[in-house]
C-alpha cells in the first residue's frame, strides 16, 4: 500500500495528517536538537510532509523516512475552549482534546508554572495554536 493510499485509507475511517516525523524503521523518531533518536512524545514534529521530506533528505541516514501521524477526527459539538482548560490547568487538574485517541494524553501545569503534556510529563516547547483555537477540552482522568 502506497503512502498515498494508507492516508485515504485512514480519512475514511475518521482519521487525518495531524502532523509528521521522521522515523527509523526500528520505531524511533529524529528528535527535536536532530542529533539523536528518541520516543514519538519527544520527536520533533513537523506541519506538512514537505519539510519531514527536507529533513530526512538532509540528515541523509539510511532509512529514515517521513511518517504521518494521525489523528482521530470527531463530530463532536462545541465544547470547552482553552480559556476553560486554562482555568481547569490553573486549578491544577489535567485536560485533555476529546478527539485524542489516548485517554491518559493530557496537559497540565507543573509546580514551576509551566505547561507540560503526556504520561511522562515531558514538557512541550510549543504549545500548538490548534490547541489554542480548539473548543472539545474535557477533564483528564
Amino acid at each position: 500500500m502506497t503512502l498515498d493510499e494508507r492516508i485515504a485509507k485512514r480519512k475514511a475511517e475518521g482519521w487525518e495528517v495531524g502532523c509528521w516525523v521522521v522515523k527509523l524503521p526500528n520505531g524511533t523518531y529524529l528528535n527535536r536538537s536532530h542529533t539523536g533518536w528518541t520516543d514519538a512524545v519527544s520527536a520533533d514534529r513537523f506541519r506538512n510532509s514537505a519539510n519531514a521530506v527536507r529533513v530526512v533528505e538532509t540528515i541523509q541516514h539510511k532509512g529514515a523516512y517521513a511518517s504521518p501521524i494521525f489523528t482521530r477526527t470527531t463530530k463532536l459539538k462545541r465544547g470547552h475552549g482553552f480559556g476553560w482548560a486554562l482555568a481547569r490547568m490553573k486549578e491544577g487538574k489535567r485536560v485533555r482534546r476529546a478527539s485524542w485517541e489516548n485517554p491518559r494524553d493530557s496537559f497540565g501545569i507543573d509546580p514551576e508554572g509551566e505547561i507540560i503534556f503526556g504520561r511522562h510529563m515531558n514538557t512541550l516547547s510549543v504549545l500548538d495554536a490548534s490547541h489554542i483555537l480548539a473548543t472539545n477540552w474535557e477533564l483528564a482522568e
